[in-house]
């Protein structure tokens, strides 16, 4: 089964992580989110979303284009950090664990994600699946599961599209970075396709 991931478009984030967890996409990601769908050639069974905002207003216009409807998913969701931005991206540098009290870490958020990931390959694993979701998440089971750099959550563009298969047998396997299906008006990072 082939599975799309999409990170969501531009947004405008704030330091504050409680008022980020639910803020829409910018004028410009609403764009993003519009050319894509038009760019949109792959036959696609199923939509799945992270339940938050940006990453359900990134695929409404290819749900509407495909005349499909968005299965929300809050497994999908991006890391909670819950607390200071900054400060939190600085402790995670030595400690991939480091959490704030209430939040989780990025390897508690990396679990969570693979999971979702696997438990939507394992329930269409005859279709074509996109899956809107986040940078954090996405750039990790990236590194994780195919071997990205460890810094390639800053490679990331808005939006952003990558496709990877599933079998039984092997797992996860990584196609391509698709970016025909990225908007040309974007600016993407000309970085390696394949890892």
């Amino acid at each position: 089964m082939r599975i799309f991931l999409i990170r969501h478009a531009s947004v405008e984030y704030t330091n504050n992580s409680a008022t980020n967890r639910h803020i829409d996409l910018s004028p410009r990601g609403t764009v993003q989110a519009s050319e894509m769908a038009k760019l949109w050639e792959p036959k696609i069974g199923y939509l799945y979303s992270s339940t938050l905002p940006r990453a359900v207003q990134t695929i409404e216009p290819l749900a509407k284009k495909l005349n499909k409807s968005i299965i929300e998913e809050s497994t999908l969701f991006e890391l909670d950090y819950r607390g200071d931005a900054a400060l939190f991206h600085e402790k995670i540098k030595e400690d991939r664990n480091f959490k704030f009290e209430g939040g989780e870490s990025i390897t508690e958020a990396n679990v969570r994600f693979e999971k979702a990931v696997r438990h939507i390959a394992d329930i269409h694993n005859t279709c074509t699946v996109a899956v809107g979701t986040h940078g954090t998440v996405l750039s990790e089971f990236l590194i994780n599961q195919f071997g990205f750099p460890s810094d390639y959550f800053f490679k990331l563009s808005y939006p952003d599209v990558y496709e990877i298969q599933y079998t039984n047998e092997k797992g996860f396997i990584f196609i391509r970075r698709a970016i025909n299906l990225l908007p040309k008006t974007i600016e993407y990072k000309d970085i390696p396709l394949v890892y």
